[in-house]
């Protein structure tokens, strides 16, 4: 059921976020097309530490094996290397909120024993890219919400759900989403303004409401696994194009 009062909040803020904007871009020009060099992860020259992080360890055994969840920051820094284990135990969440508002905050690399990404992880944060790990299966509510620094995602084969608003009001630029996933929830991308490259792979069942509205995507190849397409999911006169076998 497509959340009304929550869209309508959403798309007055990708109103007032363009307004300013095309107000910025008047007055400072157009800002640069990324190239391949600024998208690139490339060496930080970083080593993976704790120092900078606060932790939880989760405990429901014998449910469950305990591990680790990563909470914040304890140390101010621009760039942290979520690492593998703390204390001798997987981290595999990140936990709501954990950076929530960190603006000082610009890079991000993850580790392959991740899961979880919840809700609020980075929102509001200057990330400008981030490559999302193979091990992470579901990435929550506004997760990624309002980086307009971020212009570049990877995600890996294994993710299979994308959250609410998880990317709306970003700069992403082009997409590739894996077979993996299979639901790209409602406003997944709302207002991801630069976004007009888009590739969707057998696999995928569920594009729910909003989820690439107030985008620059106007053709998209439809995979013959999908199976729902939500209300205003593309940008008004999208083509669909469909497989023809």
């Amino acid at each position: 059921m497509v959340n009304i009062k929550k869209i309508s909040i959403l798309l007055l803020i990708a109103t007032i976020s363009t307004v300013v904007w095309a107000f910025g871009t008047i007055i400072l020009g157009p800002p640069p097309t990324p190239t391949s060099s600024q998208i690139t992860l490339g060496d930080w020259g970083m080593t993976p530490t704790t120092d900078a992080l606060s932790f939880e360890i989760i405990n429901y055994f014998p449910v469950r094996m305990p591990y680790a969840a990563v909470t914040g920051l304890i140390q101010d820094v621009s760039e942290i290397v979520i690492p593998q284990y703390y204390n001798g135990y997987q981290v595999r969440r990140i936990a709501a909120g954990a950076f929530n508002g960190v603006t000082t905050l610009t890079g991000v690399m993850l580790n392959d024993n991740l899961q979880i990404i919840e809700d609020f992880a980075f929102a509001g944060t200057s990330i400008t890219e981030i490559n999302i790990p193979g091990s992470v299966i579901s990435i929550g509510q506004q997760a990624f919400f309002e980086i307009t620094t971020l212009t570049s995602v990877t995600f890996n084969d294994g993710l299979e759900i994308i959250g609410w608003a998880a990317f709306a009001l970003t700069s992403i630029y082009e997409l590739y989403i894996p077979g993996s996933v299979i639901s790209i929830e409602e406003a997944a991308f709302l207002a991801a303004r630069n976004l007009n490259f888009l590739v969707l792979n057998e696999g995928l069942i569920y594009i729910e409401s909003y989820a690439f509205y107030r985008t620059e995507i106007y053709s998209v190849l439809l995979p013959r696994s999908l199976f729902y397409i939500g209300y205003n999911a593309f940008p008004p006169g999208t083509q669909f194009l469909q497989h023809l076998y």
